[in-house]
């Protein structure tokens, strides 16, 4: 998989954000992060993500590409 650096421009949730770089824009889950989504602990949670990492350039580190990579039920 591959590292690569790139600039925050959305927090979706506590444990989802998007990235953009040149003119491609990728949408990122946390590795072993389950945020709550939902009411008061889920607004707290996009918060401190927002306020943690919003408008910052991040140093990304794939470790499975999909949707919900690498969780199994």
């Amino acid at each position: 998989m591959a590292t690569y650096t790139a600039s925050v421009t959305n927090v979706i949730d506590g444990d989802t954000f998007q990235v953009g770089y040149g003119l491609n824009t990728r949408t990122i889950r946390l590795a072993n992060i389950d945020a709550p989504e939902g009411g008061i602990q889920g607004a707290a949670a996009t918060n401190y993500l927002r306020n943690l990492i919003g408008d910052q350039t991040v140093t990304i580190e794939e470790l499975a590409i999909g949707e919900y990579a690498g969780y199994s039920s």
